[in-house]
């Protein structure tokens, strides 16, 4: 008998579960495009094949996310092949759950059923570990409200440690296209998908900018000393459709936590020190949760701190942001360095800031931990170590890097000119991924240390990546590609959101990469697809994208940038 509830009682049950704000708006969104999951090209694990997308449309909301939940009605034979993934429209995704009951990276996981007669709930208030159920030994996995959990694999735990939709999601502009994705890792078994609803809390107002002002009524400045959780911060039409500075003569006030700053794109809202005193030009205090995208931060000078552009101690999202012509003493142009700070790039271009020693572009530091998708890193200076991006642990804390389909160009610092993973001290721990990623340094692309008995430095190659130099041993993948042929050109404008670096012809990125992340496109957003097949032999087990940012178009480019 099918899993009975209306309705309405759905609604109540999942908005307790994903705890929504007071006077918070709250709705449930029927999904479309139900139907076959495909299967797997062949074995796995995480052999993934095509997606199955099912689409939720959110129109007409006011403020940011505060809260998001999904349910589903799936049934497949072996949900260990599954990857489920919620995707934002402006990128971030979320896994609920992939490669479950798997505790080594080649075994199966469990062999549990999903039923489409049964109802998984997903929410961050619900106290039921997902494995407790799917990776128990049941044959079946029963109806549930359950918490979204790690990948299995490597190292991971049974149960595994849970993760938050609403770390990930909150803040988020809620309009636009949604996607439920399930992938299918392991040829021969099968499923379906029947039906899907998103809930989503959405709070706050909608507070618009209307003058380029450093101060006074309708400035930037005026709408974040104003600014209360879930406020979404845009720019009026028509000043700010063509490029406007905010030219600042003093710091910006901290920002708030639970707001969203949402420019009109990188190259309409520059915020920029106006060369009277040095500050940076946003900073993000410990446990404050917000997004910044569409603007380009620029100049902020920080020569007795870290952070140059940006300080990030909470949970920033960043997308189509430029970042250029900051200092500070480490990370030049982002600091992402408090216990527990968490930041997220997306579709970014951080560019010719520089710092007196570690990260001129970026520097992740002590117990914290960035995600740097579809972003490029060029002609970043760094006094110490890692030019374009540094990751690095001091005594008795771990930081973890994950870099994804982006291009490290033309950084250079004393040493790991492009990417420096570094310990210092006892009880310290560095990790970083690496996949279909670009180096091109002006030496020593990627480099590790450890100093005053500190501890591992790991670093993972998942494949597809490049580098012009062996990469110090560092990629290791039997589809990496060292000592290779960049061939790559300047930054530049080549339409799109942001500034990127073009590959030229004969560039052995150009269909040598695989699309790792959950992007449909390239840096440059929406009409520049991240899979564009020009005929050239892929790596093995590739799908013909580009390494790098950049991916290659059936189009010509006419730069415009300067």
């Amino acid at each position: 008998m099918k899993y009975s509830i209306t309705r309405q009682m759905l609604l109540m049950l999942v908005l307790c579960l994903v705890a929504p704000a007071l006077f918070a708006q709250s709705s449930l969104i029927p999904g479309s495009g139900f139907g076959p999951i495909p299967d797997s090209p062949g074995m796995g694990p995480k052999n993934y094949g095509e997606p199955l997308d099912i689409v939720f449309n959110v129109q007409n909301k006011i403020g940011n996310v505060e809260s998001v939940g999904v349910f589903f009605d799936a049934e497949h034979s072996f949900v260990g092949d599954l990857r489920v993934t919620l995707i934002a429209p402006d990128g971030r995704f979320h896994v609920l759950f992939e490669h479950t009951g798997a505790t080594t990276p080649t075994m199966g996981g469990s062999d549990s059923d999903l039923l489409d007669t049964n109802r998984y709930v997903f929410g961050d208030a619900s106290t039921d570990n997902w494995w407790d159920e799917a990776a128990s030994g049941l044959t079946e996995v029963p109806s549930g409200n359950y918490r979204t959990v790690v990948s299995g694999g490597q190292g991971v735990t049974n149960p595994p440690p849970v993760t938050s939709m609403n770390d990930t999601f909150r803040t988020a502009s809620p309009n636009g296209q949604w996607i439920l994705r399930f992938e299918d890792g392991w040829d021969g078994d099968t499923g379906h998908v029947v039906a899907s609803e998103l809930v989503m809390t959405v709070s706050g107002q909608d507070v618009v900018v209307t003058t380029d002002a450093d101060s006074g009524p309708g400035s930037l400045r005026d709408a974040l000393e104003n600014a209360t959780s879930g406020d979404r911060i845009i720019f009026a039409s028509p000043l700010f459709d063509d490029t406007q500075f905010i030219r600042l003569s003093s710091r910006l006030p901290d920002l708030a936590d639970g707001i969203t700053i949402e420019g009109n794109g990188a190259y309409k809202l520059v915020v920029t020190r106006n060369l009277v005193g040095d500050f940076r030009i946003f900073n993000i205090p410990s446990g404050n949760t917000v997004t910044l995208s569409g603007m380009w931060v620029h100049n902020g000078a920080e020569p007795n701190a870290r952070g140059g552009g940006i300080a990030n101690g909470g949970n920033l999202f960043m997308g189509g942001v430029m970042v250029s012509h900051n200092f500070a003493i480490d990370g030049g142009g982002v600091y992402n360095g408090n216990d527990a700070s968490r930041l997220t790039m997306i579709d970014c271009a951080v560019f010719q800031n520089q710092s007196n020693f570690q990260g001129g572009g970026v520097y992740n530091h002590n117990n914290s931990i960035a995600w740097i998708y579809n972003s490029t890193f060029d002609n970043n200076l760094a006094g110490g170590f890692g030019g374009g991006i540094a990751n690095m642990s001091f005594n008795n804390t771990s930081g973890e890097l994950y870099l994804r389909d982006s291009t490290v160009a033309n950084n250079d610092s004393a040493g790991g000119h492009g990417l420096h993973m570094a310990t210092q001290g006892p009880n310290s721990f560095s990790l970083t991924h690496i996949s279909s990623t670009l180096f091109s340094n002006v030496d020593n692309n990627l480099q590790t240390s450890s100093a005053n008995g500190g501890g591992p430095v790991d670093v993972i190659s998942d494949g597809f990546n490049l580098a012009t130099d062996d990469g110090s041993g560092l990629l290791y993948q039997a589809n990496d590609r060292i000592n290779a042929v960049a061939n790559i050109g300047t930054l530049d404008f080549y339409g799109g959101k942001v500034a990127s670096i073009n590959l030229l012809a004969g560039s052995e990125a150009i269909d040598g990469g695989r699309a790792t992340g959950f992007l449909g496109s390239d840096t440059r957003g929406t009409g520049y697809a991240r899979t564009v097949d020009v005929g050239l032999a892929n790596a093995v087990g590739g799908d013909g994208s580009d390494i790098g940012a950049f991916e290659i178009q059936d189009v010509i480019f006419v730069s415009d940038f300067d």
